[in-house]
């Protein structure tokens, strides 16, 4: 139990930040119970509160939120006696997977603060990412095509909450209008906020922050969205050693879906480097981690070496005797071997849609290697 006079200090310096970042109690709690003590954004925010606590402050701090928030409604409902109290986003989680398709009249309204952000996404506009919450609240309007439910390739490991609940399944619709502009707008892509706005809009199981998807969930989960919204058929082009340009037709649906494997349960996960004898820790890429996840620098076969060391710099959670200043020397200094091993146990525990066919090249008659990419026929039947 935390001395009050320390709890008070620290609930102080929180308020602070709240301010100083405009954001939202509701918000940062959620954020707290969702990401839990070990996560990088929150240990970033508490950094930024000027806040070193334990796992215990934590704890006793993430309840003082809660309920200091529950104060809070409760003064607002005693103030609108006459009127339906408006449910909030944790009321909504706590339901699990919340479908309305009432008329809007009857409808119970959310919480203000959320639904200014659902209206800003349903008009395309724009929305700072470091400000937004991109949590999904559960609800589908009468003019939006039904959900329906399908499995994550994760199963749900490696997440909290919800997701670990529900054992990686969710609700999703498919992609409307709304969504096809978003993702042919480019200013959104060039921020990441594409897809964290189409995952919020389609995803209709209440309480799943899009950002925090593991990145091979979110490449299912967009190509999942692309077939069940314009026909499994997709059209793409791989190139030969010649740079021959090869149009290769997939079918989404057939495409295998593969899981993590049964002896990788916990992340961060650690691998001993063959040559250099290091320990490092390290984690899966979730969407906070990647700007834009599917793209062609995202999914080109063969991946540059300052792409790689950026990307593994940014999983790298520990390095056995090297400061973190000097990890990223330590990443770029890495010889071949060592690259290799952990280049192998990415492709080992790495999970989601596997392109099994085997594809020739017309010119060369070499065997190809596709990936998936987004491109101009992505929004568009075949």
């Amino acid at each position: 139990m935390i001395a009050k006079d320390r709890k008070d200090m620290i609930l102080s310096k929180i308020h602070q930040a709240i301010q100083r970042n405009n954001m939202s109690m509701g918000q940062v709690h959620l954020m707290l119970q969702e990401k839990g003590f070990d996560d990088k954004r929150t240990k970033d925010f508490f950094s930024d509160a000027g806040v070193a606590i334990t796992y215990e402050e934590f704890l006793d701090v993430v309840k003082e939120i809660g309920v200091s928030i529950d104060l809070a409604r409760k003064d607002l409902d005693s103030k609108k006696a006459k009127e339906e109290a408006p449910p909030s986003l944790e009321d909504i989680m706590k339901k699990g997977n919340v479908i309305t398709n009432e008329p809007p009249s009857q409808k119970k309204p959310i919480m203000n603060e959320d639904m200014d952000i659902l209206t800003k996404l349903e008009r395309n506009e724009v929305i700072q990412t470091n400000n937004a919450s991109y949590m999904t609240l559960g609800i589908i309007s009468e003019d939006e095509p039904p959900a329906e439910e399908v499995e994550l390739p994760s199963q749900g490991r490696f997440y909290n909450n919800v997701l670990k609940a529900t054992n990686g399944k969710l609700l999703i619709r498919p992609m409307t209008l709304k969504e096809e502009k978003i993702m042919t707008t480019e200013r959104f892509l060039k921020t990441g906020e594409a897809f964290d706005m189409i995952f919020r809009n389609c995803i209709k199981t209440a309480g799943i922050d899009t950002t925090n998807l593991l990145s091979s969930d979110r490449v299912f989960l967009l190509f999942y969205l692309r077939a069940i919204s314009y026909g499994p058929e997709y059209n793409i082009t791989a190139y030969d050693s010649m740079r021959n340009a090869c149009e290769i037709k997939l079918n989404i649906s057939d495409l295998e879906i593969t899981h993590p494997p049964k002896a990788f349960q916990n992340e961060p996960f650690s691998i001993t480097l063959p040559v250099s004898g290091k320990t490092m820790a390290l984690k899966l890429s979730r969407g906070v981690d990647e700007s834009a996840i599917i793209t062609k620098k995202s999914f080109k076969t063969k991946e540059d070496s300052n792409d790689f060391a950026e990307r593994l710099l940014q999983l790298t959670v520990d390095i056995e005797g090297v400061a973190r200043p000097k990890w990223e020397s330590f990443i770029t200094n890495l010889i071949g071997k060592d690259l290799s091993h952990i280049r192998k146990t990415f492709e080992a525990i790495d999970f989601g849609y596997k392109v099994n066919s085997i594809y020739t090249s017309p010119y060369t008659g070499e065997e190809l290697k596709v990936a998936l990419t987004v491109n101009e026929s992505f929004f568009r039947s075949e």
